[in-house]
């Protein structure tokens, strides 16, 4: 490592030219070479965070060295964490970072605590400099920036690449936006520890941030809850669980969710199918799954709109 970035400004050039006909990954043409010649030209990068062809250096490699943490994640790691601490961050601001959570879902599947701090890097940095940044390294067009919009730039890329992240690691992932929520919430907002659920957090600190960051990946949570409850292996679970003798319970059957009765509040009650059904009424014959006691206080009742038939009734 001699320092020199014309070097390894030359050797970034070089990677991105082979990465474009040979796309890093493992197994790829010289993986295991590449990536270590990406993190060295980002460690020579890291020798004076301060100097301004610094920072132009680890914006053209850092793409390559996200790649890299496939192939090599221990190496790539630890270089990563360098370019992620609030030393360098200081410096740098949110530009470098943004490169590399472009990739969190490639970064994710490899190593999931790595995409996780990278996410998490952009929220718990404030950036207080105005002063303009370069867009793109084009001699022609001097399209600029300022420092506070590449930070918020790189905050709103982690609610695009958050879906992503999740699909390769769920856990991380809700780790992640539980941190950030916890980040962004304003000092006065109590912690709700209890009262009704859900413990709803509301506040303009959550909702604007990033470009309402936040808020989509909120929505991709949702998302994933929903397809997750719906898909193949959820099923059988609940077949498997319906299927139980046990389950209800001294013998006694699942409950069942009867049509909605009218009245003011509309929702459905839960019953015993041995239970005497009201005159001109018909049980449905699906069970209503439980959590595993059997008993009518376990059961969530379900609201169910009533039909048109139903309301003429």
């Amino acid at each position: 490592m001699t320092g020199d970035t014309g070097i390894a400004d030359l050797a970034s050039l070089l990677l991105y030219r082979i990465g474009r006909a040979f796309p890093l990954a493992p197994g790829a043409v010289a993986a295991e070479t590449r990536s270590r010649a990406a993190a060295d030209v980002m460690r020579c990068a890291l020798l004076s965070p301060s100097r301004a062809r610094s920072e132009t250096l680890a914006n053209r490699i850092a793409e390559a060295l996200a790649e890299a943490v496939t192939v090599a994640p221990g190496d790539t790691g630890a270089v990563i964490d360098a370019v992620i601490a609030p030393t360098v961050m200081a410096a740098w601001g949110g530009k470098v970072a943004l490169r590399l959570i472009t990739h969190a879902g490639v970064i994710a599947a490899a190593h999931a605590d790595l995409a996780a701090r990278i996410m998490k890097s952009v929220w718990e940095f404030d950036e207080h400099r105005d002063e303009k940044s370069p867009i793109g390294n084009s001699g022609i067009l001097g399209l600029t920036s300022t420092r506070k919009q590449d930070l918020d730039l790189a905050r709103y890329q982690t609610g695009q690449t958050f879906p992503a992240f999740l699909q390769a690691a769920p856990d991380a992932a809700f780790h992640f936006l539980t941190s950030v929520i916890s980040l962004q919430v304003r000092s006065y907002e109590p912690v709700r520890a209890g009262g009704r659920l859900p413990r709803v957090y509301q506040g303009q600190s959550l909702q604007y941030p990033g470009h309402r960051a936040l808020l989509g990946m909120t929505r991709a949570v949702i998302t994933f809850l929903i397809t997750a409850a719906e898909s193949d292996d959820a099923q059988d679970f609940r077949d498997s669980r319906a299927a139980d003798p046990h389950r209800g319970g001294a013998g006694q059957p699942p409950p069942v969710l009867e049509p909605p009765a009218r009245g003011r509040s509309g929702s459905s009650r839960l019953s015993r199918p041995d239970a005497p059904t009201p005159a001109g009424r018909q049980r449905p014959a699906g069970p209503l799954h439980d959590h595993g006691t059997g008993s009518e206080a376990d059961c969530r009742p379900v609201c169910v709109p009533a039909t048109r038939k139903a309301r003429r009734a």
